[in-house]
């Protein structure tokens, strides 16, 4: 049984075995979604793919039930995804991918923190060619960042880019997402791509990283550690043994610098 209360004080645990969630009734959960097979066809390397069914399970807008008042007033939010270890074809199992947007201007003004509670993946985190203050090329990339995270790692999603979180692990994967309430997923441009401008495969029985053809220039990816790609400033704050759920409820202003 994994349990990630000790970590966000949320009482919520996770039956590896029987691949089931328990949440007890001390925590609410706002909205439960599921990302199946057929809405990922289009970011997948193999669109033919029959399985897994179900690629990933997000419940969003998580609290405590006695930390409600917090996250009512405030302006953020936080979300839990569940995802399998699993191969969709010889692509490992991953998130669909986004950009984050502002609701009120569709700007790419948006950002995040993801921190994972359970396991270890590969987050792919690309920033599209800017033709000019407003607008970008979606078609080619100026950045492409490789990171590896392991269990209890924060990491910050700059404005302007993309990410796509990989389970290629032989564990579960459950991570948290923080940010504000305007905040918005955009899709469309990695759904116009068939996905980000790379996809991780297994193949031969070892890890190797493909190029997305459907791109027109993408740029030599880079592999930085945690802690430089997060600036200074950015790993200060986020630098605490326990989960940014709790340090959000023990100072709802820590987090403003960021967003």
């Amino acid at each position: 049984m994994i349990n990630i209360k000790d970590f966000t004080s949320l009482d919520i645990s996770y039956n590896n075995a029987k691949r089931k969630i328990l949440i007890s009734d001390s925590v609410r959960v706002e909205f439960m979604s599921e990302r199946s097979l057929e809405q990922m066809r289009d970011v997948v390397l193999n669109e033919n793919l029959t399985c897994p069914d179900i690629f990933y399970t997000s419940y969003l807008s998580v609290s405590r039930y006695k930390d409600i008042d917090i996250w009512t007033k405030g302006k953020y939010t936080y979300d839990i995804t569940i995802m399998q270890s699993n191969l969709a074809g010889i692509e490992y199992i991953k998130t669909y991918g986004h950009y984050n947007i502002s609701a009120e201007t569709n700007m790419c003004d948006q950002t995040e923190v993801i921190e994972i509670l359970y396991g270890g993946c590969i987050a792919l985190i690309q920033k599209p060619l800017r033709i000019d203050e407003n607008n970008f090329d979606y078609s080619s990339t100026e950045e492409i960042n490789l990171l590896k995270l392991g269990r209890h790692d924060k990491i910050l999603i700059p404005k302007g880019y993309a990410v796509t979180l990989i389970n290629n692990k032989s564990n579960v994967l459950i991570f948290g997402s923080f940010g504000t309430k305007k905040r918005k997923s955009y899709t469309s441009p990695l759904s116009l791509m068939h996905g980000m401008s790379y996809y991780i495969i297994r193949k031969n029985a070892r890890t190797e990283i493909v190029k997305n053809s459907n791109y027109t220039n993408v740029s030599k990816i880079k592999k930085p550690k945690l802690s430089d790609f997060n600036d200074k400033i950015t790993s200060k704050i986020l630098k605490t043994k326990k989960s940014v759920y709790l340090d959000y409820i023990k100072n709802q202003n820590k987090f403003d610098s960021l967003f």
